[in-house]
C-alpha cells in the first residue's frame, strides 16, 4: 500500500524556499513510518510555495488548496492508494473526494472524529488566534459542536515552534499550561495543532503519556491509520458517497472540459487525465 501525505509546508522544496520546514518534514516522515503497518509506504511532501501569512488569512488558503489539487492528481497517477491532506484545516478535502477515485483523508477531520469516540469533550490547542477561530469553524462544519470543549491558543509563533525541536521546554511548558486550562474547562482529550505544535508534542512523548490522565492525540498517526482502513474497506464497498452535492464524481470528459474552461486563469496539472 502506498499513501501520499501532503503537508502544508515546503518540505522537499528547500532549494526554492529555504529549509524552514526541513526538520519538521523529517519528523513527519518518522511519525508516519512508525504509525504505518508493515508493507505500507508513506510518502511525505510539502507544497512548492508557502506564504507565512497562511495561518492568518483565509484567502491564502485558496492558493495552498490549488497546489494540493495538483498533487492529488499526481498521487493518483503515480499509483498511490490513498491521499492524506496534512494541512491544518483539510484544504481541498471535499473537492478531492469528488475528483479522485482513491480515498482522501483529512488530518483534522480524522483526529476530531477519533477524539469524539475517545472522550466526552475534546479541545484543540494551537498557536494563533486565527487558527483557533478556523478550527472552531471546522469543528462546527463537521457536526461535532456538542463534543467540542473549545479551541485555545498559547503565545508562540511558527518560527519559535519549528526551531524548538531540540530545546522544547519553553514552548512545551506553555502548551501544557494551556492544555491544563482546557482540561479545567471540561476537556477530556487534547488535540495539538498546527503541524509544528503536534510534531513537538509527539517528539516530547506527550501523545504517549497524555496530560493529567487526559490523552493528547497524535493527528498524524490517526490520519495514517484512517487511510489504511479506508483502502482496506474500499473493496468491501465502503467508500465516499457519489450522491450529487455530497462527493459527486464527475466523469473524465467532464473534468477535462471544466479544466479547459478555466485554464487561462487557474492552472491545474491534469495531464494524467488525457
Amino acid at each position: 500500500m502506498k499513501i501520499w501525505f501532503q503537508s502544508g509546508g515546503t518540505y522537499r522544496y528547500e532549494k526554492e524556499n529555504g529549509d524552514y520546514f526541513l526538520e519538521e518534514g523529517k519528523h513527519l516522515e518518522l511519525q508516519c513510518n512508525r504509525a504505518a503497518r508493515p508493507g505500507t509506504e508513506v510518502y511525505v511532501t510539502g507544497l512548492p510555495r508557502f506564504a507565512h501569512e497562511f495561518s492568518s488569512y483565509r484567502f491564502t488558503e485558496y492558493y495552498a488548496t490549488a497546489q494540493v489539487f495538483n498533487n492529488m492528481f499526481r498521487a493518483q497517477q503515480d499509483g498511490y492508494n490513498a491521499f492524506i491532506i496534512g494541512c491544518p484545516v483539510d484544504q481541498g478535502l471535499t473537492e478531492g473526494r469528488e475528483m479522485l477515485d482513491i480515498p482522501v483523508v483529512g488530518i483534522f477531520q480524522s483526529v476530531i472524529y477519533a477524539a469524539a469516540m475517545l472522550s466526552n469533550k475534546f479541545a484543540i490547542v494551537c498557536q494563533s488566534p486565527h487558527l483557533m477561530e478556523r478550527y472552531s469553524q471546522k469543528v462546527e462544519s463537521y457536526g461535532l459542536r456538542d463534543k467540542f470543549a473549545g479551541a485555545y491558543w498559547f503565545n508562540t509563533n511558527s518560527s519559535e515552534t519549528y526551531g524548538s525541536y531540540n530545546n522544547p521546554d519553553s514552548v512545551l511548558d506553555r502548551f501544557i499550561a494551556t492544555s491544563r486550562k482546557a482540561i479545567e474547562d471540561g476537556a477530556s482529550a487534547i488535540i495539538p495543532f498546527s503541524n509544528g505544535t503536534q510534531t513537538l508534542a509527539y517528539k516530547a512523548g506527550l501523545t504517549q503519556s497524555g496530560i493529567d490522565g487526559v490523552p493528547v492525540l497524535d493527528a498524524v498517526s490517526t490520519a495514517v491509520k484512517a487511510a489504511e482502513a479506508l483502502v482496506d474497506l474500499k473493496p468491501l464497498g465502503v467508500q465516499a458517497s457519489r450522491k450529487l452535492c455530497v462527493y459527486g464524481h464527475p466523469d473524465r470528459e467532464t473534468m477535462l472540459r471544466i479544466f479547459k474552461t478555466y485554464e487561462d486563469s487557474f492552472r491545474m496539472d491534469y495531464d494524467c487525465l488525457h
